[in-house]
C-alpha cells in the first residue's frame, strides 16, 4: 500500500496540471475566437500568414459589420500599384493604416508623391519601407521637405533618386525644413 501512494502523488499532480492548463488554453482560445474575425480578414483580404495576423490582431480590432474603410484602403493601394507583399508588409508594419481615411490622408499624399516621380514599384517600395509617410502633415512637412530637397538636388529626379536610396529624407524630423523656411 506504501508504494501506491507516490504514484498516487504522481496521478493527482498529473491532473491538477492538466487541469490548469486546460484551463489557460479554454482562456487564450477564447481570446483568439474573439479576435478570429480579425486573424481572418487580415489573412484573407490583407495576405498575412496566420502568425503575424495573430500578432497585428493584437494592435488592431475591425468589425465585421464596419469595413468600408479597410475594404477602401486596399482598394485605393492596389489601384496605386501595391501587390500582395506590398500590402502585407505594410499592414504588419502599420496595421492601423486599414482605419485611415483614403480621401483626407491617403489620397493627398500619395497623388503629391506620384505627381513629383514616385509611381508604380517605387511609390510601394517607398510607402512600405517608411509607413510614417501617413502620419507626416502634407502640407507642413512632406511637401516643406521636398521643396528643401529640391532646392538642393536641383530637380525632382535627384529627389527622387535619393530619397529612393534614404526614405528617412522625406519622413525625417523637422530640422530638414526649419532650414529651409528661414
Amino acid at each position: 500500500m506504501a508504494a501506491n501512494l507516490p504514484f498516487r502523488n504522481l496521478l493527482s499532480l498529473m491532473q491538477n496540471r492538466f487541469l490548469t492548463t486546460s484551463a489557460a488554453k479554454n482562456s487564450s482560445t477564447s481570446q483568439l475566437l474573439s479576435s478570429s474575425f480579425t486573424v481572418n480578414y487580415l489573412m484573407n483580404s490583407c495576405g498575412l500568414p496566420l502568425e503575424s495576423a495573430l500578432s497585428t490582431s493584437q494592435k488592431l480590432k475591425l468589425e465585421e459589420n464596419n469595413l468600408q474603410r479597410p475594404q477602401a484602403v486596399l482598394a485605393f493601394l492596389k489601384s496605386h500599384g501595391f501587390d500582395n507583399t506590398h500590402i502585407a508588409e505594410l499592414i504588419k508594419k502599420r496595421p492601423r493604416i486599414l482605419l485611415y481615411k483614403v480621401e483626407d490622408n491617403l489620397k493627398p499624399k500619395i497623388e503629391f508623391l506620384t505627381q513629383n516621380g514616385f509611381v508604380g514599384k517605387l511609390l510601394a517600395d517607398l510607402i512600405v519601407l517608411s509607413p510614417v509617410i501617413f502620419r507626416r502633415g502634407l502640407s507642413s512637412h512632406i511637401k516643406p521637405t521636398f521643396q528643401f530637397l529640391n532646392t538642393y538636388l536641383e530637380n525632382n529626379e535627384n529627389v527622387v533618386a535619393a530619397v529612393k536610396r534614404s526614405s528617412w529624407l522625406l519622413t525625417g524630423k523637422e530640422y530638414l525644413y526649419i532650414a529651409y523656411r528661414n
